[in-house]
Formats: structure tokens, sequence, C-alpha cells
């Protein structure tokens, strides 16, 4: 069997000494056991303060009791200039949707300023696809205008 190319040959590395704890003062790391020693020798360094352990962590109580459930909310303030101008906006998108639905089909769909700005649009706009093409933008609209309304109505009349 062959030797997996992808396997380190290197043993891997031994894990540090634990560390352990010195108290302030002088100590030695060759020699733990000759702590707080003055610096008589090269070698001995100066431990650091340590700082004192934080209190042990308890959970405390909140002082207020909250509810496990928030109240329902009541009905939100309902401003005259907000439902004015969602019903504006849904007349606004049934006319548009009503008008680019029949327009198109009618006689003064040829008689226009973008019919006769050049001869060889006049073809391409009295096609029947590009009567079709903005018909369908006009049910879009018609379809905006009544889930709009029943937005409008679920949210002003039954909430």
């Amino acid at each position: 069997m062959s030797e997996n190319p992808f396997r380190n040959p290197e043993p891997p590395l031994a894990s540090p000494p634990p560390v352990t704890e010195v108290q302030a003062g002088w100590y030695n790391p060759a020699e733990p056991g000759k702590a707080d020693q003055p610096p008589s020798q090269a070698g001995w360094r100066k431990a650091p303060e340590l700082a004192p352990a934080p209190p042990p962590f308890v959970e405390q109580q909140p002082s207020v009791q909250l509810p496990a459930e928030a109240p329902p909310m009541m009905g939100q303030s309902r401003s005259w200039m907000a439902m004015f101008s969602g019903l504006a906006w849904i007349v606004l998108c049934f006319e548009l949707g009503a008008f680019l639905l029949v327009y198109p089909w009618m006689d003064g769909w040829d008689q226009n300023y973008f019919a006769t700005l050049r001869p060889a649009w006049h073809d391409v706009w009295v096609n029947p696809w590009i009567r079709g093409a903005v018909s369908g933008l006009g049910t879009v609209n018609i379809l905006i205008a009544l889930i709009e309304l029943f937005r409008y109505l679920r949210h002003w009349l039954f909430d």
C-alpha cells in the first residue's frame, strides 16, 4: 500500500506546559521554587501584579416583572391624510390602467404626436402586438389597484 502524499510525516507539536500562577514579586523561570527573593542573579524577573479576581457571576432578577407576552397594540392613529393618500393612489392606478387598457384600440391612437413623428414609426405604432402590450400594462395597473384596494380596506376597516 502506498504512503498518503497529504499526510504530514512530522509528529505533531507537543502542547506547551500548563501555565502556573505566580504571585507578585521576583521569580526565576529556571528555578520556580525560589520565588520572592531579591534579584541577586541573572535570570530573575519581576512578576506582574495580578488583578483581583472578579466576583462570581450571579444572575440578578429584574426589579420590574415584565409580562410574558406584550399586550396587543391598540389601533394605529388613522389620520385623514394617510386615508386620503391611500385612496388617491388606488384611484390613480385604476384610472391609468383603464386608460391604457382601452385607448390603444380607439381611433385616437393612430392620430397622435408619436405616430406621426416619423413615417416608419407609424407602422410600429399601429401594430396589434404593440397595442396588446400597452393594454397588458393597463391590465397590470388595474390588478395593482385592486390589490391596493383590498389592502387598504383590510388595514383601515378591519384593524
